[in-house]
């Protein structure tokens, strides 16, 4: 506040107190306060604390889970893609069933269940009676 006040010249009275007003507005409605969890005090106040500590919970983990599944994909692509080419129908459907069941049992053992299900869920639409995918969907 202080950088703003002293900065400007102001000849009258009104034009401080309206520039007061309009840094105490934005502090309390727009700033984030890293001293109450980066919430504006505007929303503290309103009891939209939990809400919006929640909302960031949730893109947080979300985000985390989709970082995961990419870069397992991309590992797992580099890895084996290559040993893939030329090979039977057959081949490359065991590997894709394989490959979902590992990673599926990886997630279920992390207690990832969210990932694992997506795992488990691929594994199923390449081979929908696969006794193992099934049974770990039942633990699940």
């Amino acid at each position: 506040m202080k950088n703003i006040i002293n900065l400007n010249h102001y000849h009258l009275p009104w034009e401080l107190e309206r520039e007061i007003e309009k840094f105490v507005d934005f502090y309390n409605n727009e700033r984030y306060h890293e001293s109450i969890n980066n919430l504006r005090p505007v929303d503290v106040y309103n009891g939209k604390r939990l809400e919006i500590l929640d909302r960031r919970e949730r893109i947080k983990r979300k985000t985390l889970t989709q970082r995961r599944r990419q870069n397992l994909n991309k590992e797992s692509i580099n890895t084996y893609e290559p040993t893939l080419r030329g090979v039977a129908p057959g081949a490359v459907k065991k590997h894709a069933i394989a490959r979902s069941l590992r990673l599926s049992k990886i997630f279920y053992d992390q207690g990832n269940y969210d990932l694992a299900w997506e795992f488990i869920i691929e594994g199923l639409e390449v081979e929908p009676n696969n006794a193992e995918l099934l049974d770990l969907n039942k633990k699940i």
